[in-house]
């Protein structure tokens, strides 16, 4: 796994799939099974973080008081919160990676919940979500090199974002699941999303020049790099694009064995 090893491997919500949002089936063996299955996947292709979308919420808090053990990697979320302000999962996370310091963070919409969130995750709520990002990236700015936000708030909101949040250099959005074959660019913010259900894997190549403490530049889109940027301290260049998932990609073995025992876990239950 991750022989040409990425700087970073995120995800930005729904890992888990549909069915945790019917009540009647989050608490069955064959969710349980299911979820736990993911989890062992995102350990396997080491996961640096996972952003939580509203189907991993909805497993609710004791369920996820068990999967917190089993999870090899930081689950995500910024704006959930107890009743003292104290964050359930992880806030934020700073990730030394190829010489950068990056920050990372997580939102969800409140919109996305059909009801109040403490019907399963009781002591529990949500803040808002501009709010927590302004008082984030004011908190992470003058410790990291960039800023990542993994927004579970949907590409109308993420489009607004960089007119009221100032600091976010990428935001991976995941929700509604669009194919943006070709990064959205909003002032100092590029915005990319790969699809739904694992169809498509997003990779993003970029160089940072200059050191720390950094004033990026806008995000400049030059392939091949150009060698010039050197000169300017703090230039995003960045590269995207979408690789389907077919036949092509040699498969895993550790990812079938995996897969194999998923498989026979639930195939005889409902």
């Amino acid at each position: 796994m991750r022989k040409n090893t990425p700087l970073l491997v995120l995800f930005s919500g729904d890992l888990f799939p549909p069915q945790t949002l019917n009540r009647d089936m989050i608490n069955s063996t064959r969710i349980r099974n299911l979820t736990e299955g993911l989890v062992d996947f995102a350990n396997l292709i080491k996961l640096d973080g996972l952003g939580l979308g509203e189907q991993e919420l909805a497993l609710g808090k004791d369920n996820w008081d068990r999967l917190k053990k089993r999870a090899n990697f930081p689950l995500v979320i910024s704006n959930l919160v107890d009743n003292e302000g104290k964050p359930f999962f992880t806030p934020s996370l700073i990730l030394n990676r190829g010489g950068l310091k990056i920050g990372v963070f997580a939102l969800i919409s409140p919109s996305l919940f059909p009801g109040p969130i403490t019907a399963t995750l009781p002591g529990l709520h949500l803040k808002d979500p501009i709010t927590t990002a302004q008082e984030l990236v004011k908190e992470l700015k003058p410790q990291v090199d960039l800023i990542v936000l993994l927004s579970h708030l949907g590409m109308e909101i993420d489009e607004k974002i960089p007119d009221q949040v100032e600091g976010i250099n990428l935001i991976i959005g995941s929700h509604p699941g669009m194919q943006l074959f070709s990064p959205i660019e909003i002032k100092d913010t590029l915005i990319v999303q790969t699809g739904e259900q694992g169809k498509y894997i997003g990779h993003l190549d970029f160089k940072v020049t200059g050191t720390s403490p950094r004033k990026p530049f806008p995000w400049t889109k030059n392939v091949p790099y150009p060698p010039a940027l050197d000169n300017h301290g703090g230039v995003l260049w960045y590269r995207n694009f979408l690789e389907a998932a077919s036949d092509e990609i040699p498969e895993d073995a550790q990812v079938q064995q995996l897969l194999q025992r998923i498989r026979a876990s639930i195939s005889n239950l409902n």
